[in-house]
């Protein structure tokens, strides 16, 4: 069952099913639990306070929309370097650390393919494999434009853009040299 994230409280990151309770875990990987109830020197406990780590298995990250810096501990897309040569690109990567003292934006990212460290200024949330193909379509559809001999502009490239379109979606595609 997916918790309503609505009636989660400020700052919550996690809600374990078991539990049936809130929990967040702040960029240090340290754990805090929700106490809505209770009384510490006759008074009523409503806040955070430590924890252990929720069971694993009942725990549901809330998903993260892009806005703001990523929690720690989900997996994202980070625009980082590949290799030695400074080829940057979009990787997957998880998020180990958040932002630090003068650089806010920056986080620290694990390359989940190469186990490298970085920190970035560039992320996004992963994209679902209806964006990478439609992604994959505009690249395809701008290349086919980017051919012809006089570049269109205005009406012309809304014409261009339309038929480019059409014989994409009609499955003509590139073909490779010999």
């Amino acid at each position: 069952m997916k918790p309503d994230w609505s009636k989660a409280p400020e700052g919550a990151t996690h809600h374990c099913s078991a539990r049936s309770a809130w929990f967040k875990q702040d960029e240090n990987d340290i754990w805090l639990a929700w106490q809505a109830y209770g009384r510490m020197h006759g008074q009523p406990l409503i806040g955070w306070c430590f924890c252990h780590a929720p069971d694993g298995s009942s725990v549901t990250a809330r998903a993260w929309t892009g806005e703001g810096l990523p929690p720690v501990g989900i997996e994202i897309e980070a625009f980082m370097m590949r290799n030695m040569h400074d080829t940057y690109e979009w990787r997957r990567a998880k998020v180990v650390h958040g932002g630090i003292p003068g650089s806010e934006r920056e986080i620290l990212v694990f390359d989940l393919e190469s186990t490298s460290p970085a920190w970035v200024d560039e992320f996004r949330p992963i994209r679902t494999p209806e964006q990478i193909a439609e992604q994959v379509r505009s690249d395809a559809i701008r290349e086919m434009i980017s051919v012809w001999k006089v570049a269109p502009t205005g009406s012309e490239y809304n014409f261009a853009h339309d038929r480019a379109a059409q014989l994409y979606d009609a499955n003509f595609r590139k073909q490779p040299s010999p």
